[in-house]
C-alpha cells in the first residue's frame, strides 16, 4: 500500500473526507456495494455538504476564522470552522508564517475545528515545518476526538505537541519560553 491509499483508507475510516473515501473503497476492495455504503453513512451524517457519491450539492457552510492574540510570550491563534482544501488551509498556513517570524511560542486552539480534509493535514505539515524553521514552538490545543483520531490514524500525532485543552497547552508553553 503507497502513503496515498495509507490516507486515503485513514480518512474513510475518521470519515473526514468521504468522496475520495468511496473511491478508495471501490479501487482497493472492488466492493461497489461497501463503496456506496460508505458514501451513503457519510451522507447522512453531513447531508448539507456532499451528495451520497461525492458531488459537491453546494458550498459547506462551515469555513474558517482565525482569531490571534498573545499574552506572556505566547501566542494563540483560535480556529472556527474546517481546515480544509482553498482559503481556509492557506489562511491558516499564511498566520503561522507571519507569527512564527514574531514569536517563539504558538499554540494553535482546535476546539473549534469541526472538519478537517487531506488539504488541511497537509497546512498542519506545512506551519509544522514553518514554525520549526522560525525556531518557534507550536502546540495544537483541544482538539477533538475525530481531529485527534486523524492526527493518530495519519501518524501525524507525533509531529505535533497534543494538549487536551487551551490551558494545558498555554502553561506547558509558558514554562518553554521561562
Amino acid at each position: 500500500m503507497n502513503r496515498g491509499e495509507h490516507l486515503l483508507r485513514c480518512l474513510r475510516q475518521a470519515n473526514v473526507f468521504a468522496p475520495a473515501a468511496c473511491e478508495h473503497d471501490l479501487q482497493v476492495t472492488g466492493n461497489l456495494e461497501k463503496a456506496k455504503q460508505t458514501c451513503e453513512s457519510w451522507a447522512q451524517t453531513y447531508p448539507r455538504e456532499w451528495s451520497p457519491h461525492g458531488g459537491q450539492d453546494k458550498e459547506p457552510k462551515l469555513r474558517l476564522s482565525l482569531e490571534t492574540r498573545a499574552a506572556e510570550n505566547v501566542t494563540v491563534i483560535c480556529c472556527k470552522g474546517r481546515i480544509a482544501y482553498g482559503s481556509e488551509a492557506a489562511a491558516l498556513s499564511g498566520e503561522v508564517a507571519e507569527l512564527a517570524r514574531q514569536t517563539r511560542q504558538l499554540v494553535i486552539d482546535l476546539s473549534g475545528v469541526e472538519m478537517i480534509d487531506a488539504a488541511g493535514l497537509g497546512a498542519l505539515i506545512s506551519v509544522a515545518v514553518t514554525a520549526q524553521a522560525s525556531q518557534c514552538s507550536i502546540k495544537l490545543a483541544a482538539p477533538s476526538n475525530r481531529i485527534r483520531q486523524l492526527l493518530e490514524l495519519t501518524k501525524l500525532a507525533p509531529v505535533f505537541e497534543l494538549y487536551p485543552t487551551l490551558d494545558a497547552a498555554t502553561v506547558a508553553s509558558r514554562g518553554q519560553a521561562a
